[in-house]
């Protein structure tokens, strides 16, 4: 059992449980986004977390040298690196096209953004389960 498997499944499951609801009150669902884009604290707050999450799966992928373990570290990076800078030092940024984003979507594109989602959701526990099985 590694700790890059936990973090993938752990990271998995956020991702399914943050956007899942898109697929069956979509519109609800972007409203209550909308809300956490309403400040900036709330936006950096969210930051904090997505560069936690980040930091996780780069820690937790080094001295691996499977490929999902390098794409999980990219993932990491991505993470970290942009959505982090982003979100904490232009929060009001991330404001802006969020809300052109998010009021752009009708209920079918949220909803199709909800089953994708859930998809990447499953493909990340599905790594983290091939390396749990390590």
């Amino acid at each position: 059992m590694t700790g890059l498997g936990l973090v993938s499944v752990i990271a998995g499951g956020l991702v399914i449980i943050a956007r899942a609801p898109l697929i069956f009150r979509p519109e609800q669902t972007r409203d209550f986004y909308l809300k956490a884009l309403a400040t900036h604290s709330r936006i950096r707050l969210l930051g904090v977390g997505v560069v936690s999450l980040g930091a996780a799966l780069i820690l937790t992928g080094r001295g691996h040298q499977e490929t999902a373990a390098v794409f999980m570290m990219a993932v990491g990076c991505v993470l970290a690196y942009v959505a982090g800078f982003v979100m904490l030092v232009m929060p009001a940024l991330v404001k802006l096209i969020g809300e052109s984003l998010w009021k752009g979507m009708d209920k079918l594109m949220l909803r199709g953004a909800g089953i994708l989602s859930a998809l990447v959701g499953a493909f990340f526990i599905g790594i983290g389960v091939h390396f749990l099985r390590l």
